[in-house]
């Protein structure tokens, strides 16, 4: 197993933790993690648990019909209570890819660079957001350019809930889950409390961190589940963008490249502060003015209608704190 190999890697054998000990434990976690996930993966082979595997892999709730008058049928996918199971699969696979990345090119950075420990805390966390924040911006770009958002806003607001709530694959996959690499929007943030334990992260640090990753979970899975998926993918694209910008200029500064990681800043702070006011007139514009034309006095849930002005208000003072 890799970390119990990199922890023999000295001139003397140290003994292996015991066996399910805590030690044992975060020293092959992703091996542990691999192994569930190749249970699930291998149940889809037999006939009598593929039903059963598929709930964790396969997006669900899908219907193939004409979303829009005089437009071809497509497979569209709806919200629902079988995406948790999804959800616990790719949290589990991206622990196994946090794992794999850290192994194989953080760890091995880390040493080439010498960094103090303090430091190398910070470098992995800002590596892997990085690798995070990178994705993130490809696919919500693809998929905002897909649905052609970037040329017509009024579909951040226009068609809820109906046109909302039936999404493409590809804006499903978005939030439950990325195939080739395994992890979900709402899972990578979820999947950050195990971390701090496989990880020993210091109690000064969890707290910080603890709030970052509460936040954005919050702020996705409300987004998912009540059906504003569009306004949170172009403010998570948004986001994503600024937070790419810093995590790759701090990767710069804790490497020592001065130069370039002051420029970096510089740059960050130009591109922080316009995200920052993009988000919030893309908020405004949708949850104060576009939506309000479309309001209901109250929640209903079977047709996937949460557009009252004690949500949208709560989201929008979410949003401009």
């Amino acid at each position: 197993m890799v970390e119990l190999r990199r922890s023999m890697g000295g001139r003397g054998k140290k003994t292996s933790p015991p066996f399910l000990s805590h030690e044992f434990i975060i020293q092959n976690h992703g091996d542990i993690m691999s192994c569930l996930l190749m249970i699930v993966v291998v149940g889809l082979l037999f006939q009598g648990t593929s039903a059963f595997a598929s709930i964790f892999i396969v997006p669900q709730y899908n219907d193939t019909f004409p979303l829009i008058p005089d437009s071809e049928p497509q497979a569209y996918y709806r919200t629902g209570l079988k995406d948790i199971a999804a959800v616990v699969f790719y949290t589990i696979g991206w622990i196994t890819l946090h794992a794999i990345l850290q192994e194989y090119v953080l760890d091995k950075l880390q040493r080439k660079l010498h960094l103090s420990k303090t430091k190398m805390s910070k470098f992995a966390e800002s590596g892997q957001l990085f690798v995070f924040t990178l994705y993130s911006v490809i696919h919500s770009g693809y998929i905002m350019h897909d649905l052609r958002m970037h040329i017509d806003l009024t579909k951040l607001w226009i068609g809820y809930p109906e046109i909302h709530r039936h999404m493409t694959l590809h804006l499903k996959l978005f939030f439950i889950f990325q195939a080739w690499l395994f992890y979900t929007l709402i899972a990578y943030w979820l999947h950050q409390f195990p971390e701090f334990y496989f990880q020993k992260v210091r109690k000064d640090e969890i707290q910080p961190r603890t709030l970052y990753s509460l936040i954005f979970l919050f702020f996705t899975t409300a987004a998912y589940f009540l059906n504003f998926n569009r306004l949170a993918l172009a403010l998570l694209f948004l986001e994503y963008v600024s937070q790419n910008v810093f995590h790759l200029t701090r990767l710069f500064h804790f490497a020592e490249k001065w130069n370039i990681a002051k420029t970096g800043f510089k740059i960050w702070n130009i591109v922080f502060v316009v995200v920052r006011l993009a988000s919030a007139v893309l908020a405004v514009l949708t949850l104060w003015y576009g939506l309000r034309s479309n309001e209901t006095p109250y929640v209903d849930p079977v047709n996937g209608n949460f557009n009252t002005a004690f949500i949208r208000q709560v989201l929008l003072l979410e949003k401009l704190k």
